[in-house]
This record gives structure tokens, C-alpha cells and sequence, in this order.
């Protein structure tokens, strides 16, 4: 069977048009979003040794990704493969490096001083 085409896959023109603008204005350094890992515009510079990738991370109402809103972020290309047709802003690597957890059984202390108990699902 035959492979879908980029553009039946959500990769289509306007994807890619998209995702140059991401690249022409990302700032060389900035953390990914899924690994906490500096991204840059040179493939060769990224851990993974890949170009840039957008991410697709607007949930469709399925709980995956919505491919016909353009990406809003960029991600290093296996941290996009190993994020998959999840809808997440960080993955654990992120939440490692920030002395956070993603495990949705302890609290999660954000930076402005507030707790989530995610058992309760109250915020103080």
C-alpha cells in the first residue's frame, strides 16, 4: 500500500511555510519543550543531529493531535517521533531537568509558588 502524501498526512504547504517561520524567528539555545534539551537552527547542532520539527500539539477532540491547525512550537525530530499523537506540552525529560515530576500521583510545586495534588485535583 501506498503512503499517504505529506500533505494528507497535515504536512501539506502552508505546514511547511509554517514551520520555516518557526525557524526563521526561533532563537538559537531555546529548550525544547519535550526534552528541556537547547534547540538551534542548525540540524547538526541539535542532540538528535535532525532539523527542527513542528509540533501538532491542539488536541482534535479525540485526545490526539489536530493536523489542520498549523504548529505553534518546534520540537527536535525524536522528541516529535517519541511524542507521537499525544497531546502533552512537556514530556519527562522536561520535567526531570526542572526538578519537577510527571507522574500524575505526587504534586507538582510550579515555579510560582502554587501546589497541583493531582489525586485531589485541587490547587493551592
Amino acid at each position: 500500500m501506498a503512503r499517504a502524501s505529506t500533505t494528507q498526512r497535515g504536512y501539506g504547504h502552508a505546514h511547511q511555510q509554517n514551520k520555516k517561520a518557526l525557524i526563521y524567528n526561533h532563537d538559537d539555545g531555546t529548550e525544547c519543550p519535550w526534552c528541556g534539551q537547547p534547540m538551534y537552527k542548525e540540524p547538526a547542532k541539535n542532540w538528535d543531529g535532525h532539523a527542527l520539527e513542528g509540533d501538532h500539539n491542539h488536541d482534535d477532540g479525540t485526545g490526539k493531535p489536530d493536523k489542520t491547525i498549523l504548529p505553534k512550537r518546534l520540537l527536535h525530530k525524536l522528541c516529535n517521533i517519541h511524542k507521537a499523537d499525544t497531546i502533552a506540552e512537556h514530556g519527562p525529560k522536561w520535567y526531570e531537568k526542572h526538578g519537577l515530576s510527571s507522574n500524575k500521583n505526587q504534586p507538582i510545586d510550579w515555579p510560582s509558588g502554587r501546589i497541583i495534588d493531582w489525586q485531589n485535583l485541587s490547587v493551592s
